[in-house]
């Protein structure tokens, strides 16, 4: 059970009186990863770019900063690793994944999420309205104006304990909406009609991490407001609890964005570039079929083909993102894909169904949230492979994220 909702099954072993987890499948409950190395016995579990180190016979665990005594040693039965039970239930896994953990003996494990970002406030005054969202220090939060329409605030790596959606209508703000997605945490805020010229001013109160955010009708609104209350200004949007990090993705995307006024335009190639893109591979199988048909095996015969066959007709040079059965993480298939100078990128995957009547087509794009539960539910799964390419230190994973919440904001209508 994960915030008193049934997540799945997670078997319980019993050795002797000891009692142990399968650690690749109680990591999952977490929405995190499993990485088992057999030769060397590590094991790795990652949480949202936190990682807990243990090794096969090893009776302690790294996580963070700091460590784990096991009662018993890590433990690998039938090809599958076991953890002794108090590791999952040790304080320092909790702070690891923001939650706790027990185990009941009629309702199996229960994890309860601790939220680090919310709850949301909000009031609505004569010549602003203010927005309140309690954030734990440790987060970097990132904001940014979404089209003319609405505000984007991103917090990498934060958990929402409770969604939240209000209707404010107060001349300054629509609405509201604070939500979580696989690896952050997402405050929506749309502008009223009449505030095409909205400004804002924005920032986060020392140690208690509290993010205040002002919305007024325009600059000259905001700067009217600041000189009347006769108060230092807030920190400027953006500022984060870790200015190291944000340093990092303002210079990452100044960096960008002179790469791209000082990339020459050049004439069209004589043959048009194509990026074939075998969806999935290695330890990331895709679905599977009632009689083991793996969708990462149909893909990559399917990419072979539409390769020989693009070749052949003499119009194009392909690219295989991948040959063989092996795990390429996304980034590395951008990666290939720009420096080969493609024209067009095709991803090819095969849909699953649990009804066998089911036909047609199904068209998924980049948007805030899910047009109905079972895309939700298709998004949530296809998007877990990216736990599989977790690296570096919880820093890079929200200069990462920080990265790609701002590419998402900018290519959401595109993609509409």
């Amino acid at each position: 059970m994960v915030g008193g909702k049934e997540k799945g099954t997670v078997y319980l072993y019993k050795v002797g009186q000891r009692r142990y987890l399968d650690a690749k499948q109680a990591i999952s409950a977490y929405g995190g990863s499993f990485n088992w190395q057999p030769v060397s016995g590590r094991v790795q579990l990652s949480v949202r770019g936190r990682i807990a180190a243990l090794k096969v016979e090893g009776k302690w665990a790294r996580v963070a900063d700091g460590g784990v005594d096991l009662p018993e040693p890590v433990i690998v039965r039938a090809n599958t690793v076991l953890v002794p039970l108090e590791f999952f239930t040790s304080k320092a896994f909790g702070d690891m994944t923001w939650s706790s953990t027990r185990l009941d003996d009629e309702k199996g494990l229960i994890v309860q999420p601790r939220g680090s970002v919310g709850p949301l406030r909000w009031h609505s005054y004569k010549d602003h309205s203010r927005i309140v969202l309690e954030l734990d220090p440790q987060h970097t939060y990132s904001l940014s104006r979404r089209g003319r329409s609405g505000l984007d605030v991103t917090i990498p790596l934060g958990t929402v304990e409770t969604a939240q959606e209000a209707t404010l209508d107060d001349g300054y703000v629509a609405t509201l909406r604070l939500w979580q997605e696989s690896r952050l945490a997402r405050l929506a805020i749309e502008l009223h009609g009449d505030s095409p010229n909205a400004a804002w001013d924005a920032g986060s109160f020392g140690a208690s991490g509290r993010l205040v955010i002002d919305i007024y009708h325009d600059d000259a609104a905001k700067q009217g407001a600041l000189a009347g209350r006769r108060r230092k200004p807030e920190p400027v949007a953006g500022e984060a609890s870790r200015p190291e990090a944000t340093a990092a993705v303002v210079a990452a995307v100044v960096e960008t964005a002179k790469a791209k006024e000082e990339t020459p335009v050049l004439a069209a190639p004589l043959k048009r570039k194509i990026v074939v893109d075998p969806g999935h591979g290695g330890e990331d199988s895709g679905a599977t079929g009632k009689r083991g048909v793996r969708e990462k095996d149909v893909n990559l015969l399917a990419a072979k083909e539409l390769a020989r066959r693009l070749v052949e007709d003499g119009s194009f040079d392909v690219l295989l993102t991948r040959d063989t059965d092996v795990f390429v993480p996304l980034a590395d298939r951008a990666k290939m894909a720009n420096e080969f100078g493609a024209d067009l990128f095709i991803s090819l995957h095969c849909n699953a169904n649990y009804k066998r009547s089911e036909k047609g087509f199904e068209i998924y794009f980049l948007s805030e949230r899910a047009s109905d539960p079972e895309a939700e539910r298709v998004a949530e799964r296809e998007n877990a492979s990216l736990a599989l390419e977790s690296g570096g230190g919880a820093a890079d994973a929200e200069a990462a994220l920080l990265l790609h919440a701002m590419a998402r904001t900018e290519f959401i209508n595109d993609a509409s």
